[in-house]
C-alpha cells in the first residue's frame, strides 16, 4: 500500500513539473517572441524617422533648385537680351568686325558669366578654374 502511495506521489511529481516546465516554457518562448516583436518595431519606427527626414531634406533640395533654376533663367534672359541689344546697335560695323568699346566689354561681362555658370555649377557649389584667357 506505501508503494502505490510512493509510485502516486512520484506520478504527480513528475506531471507537477512537466506541467510547471511546460508552462514556463510557454510563457518563456511568448517573451522571446515578444522582444524580438518590440526590436522589429523600433528597427521599422526609426526607418521611418529617417524616411520621414529624408523627405524632409529632398523637397528643401528641390525647392532650392527650383529657385536656383528660375534665377538661371532669368539671368540667361538678361545676357541674351544684352547681347541681342549689343548686336542689334552695331550691326553695320559686323561686316567689318568692329565693336565699340562697351559692346566688347558687354560681351567679356557675358562670356565670364558663362564661363562662372559653367565651371561654379547654378549656385557656384563647384569649385572655379581660372578665368578664360583672351589669347
Amino acid at each position: 500500500m506505501i508503494a502505490r502511495w510512493i509510485i502516486a506521489i512520484l506520478v504527480a511529481a513528475i506531471l507537477s513539473a512537466g506541467g510547471g516546465y511546460g508552462i514556463g516554457y510557454k510563457q518563456g518562448k511568448g517573451r522571446a517572441e515578444a522582444q524580438a516583436n518590440q526590436a522589429t518595431l523600433a528597427a521599422l519606427t526609426e526607418a521611418l524617422a529617417t524616411h520621414k527626414t529624408l523627405l524632409v531634406d529632398s523637397k528643401a533640395a528641390s525647392v532650392r533648385l527650383s529657385k536656383l533654376l528660375a534665377e538661371r533663367y532669368r539671368q540667361d534672359q538678361t545676357t541674351t537680351q544684352e547681347l541681342k541689344d549689343a548686336l542689334a546697335e552695331n550691326a553695320e560695323l559686323r561686316a567689318a568686325v568692329r565693336y565699340s568699346d562697351r559692346v566688347v566689354h558687354i560681351l567679356t561681362a557675358a562670356r565670364q558669366r558663362a564661363v562662372d555658370a559653367a565651371t561654379g555649377g547654378l549656385d557656384g557649389a563647384l569649385q572655379r578654374s581660372d578665368p578664360v584667357s583672351d589669347e
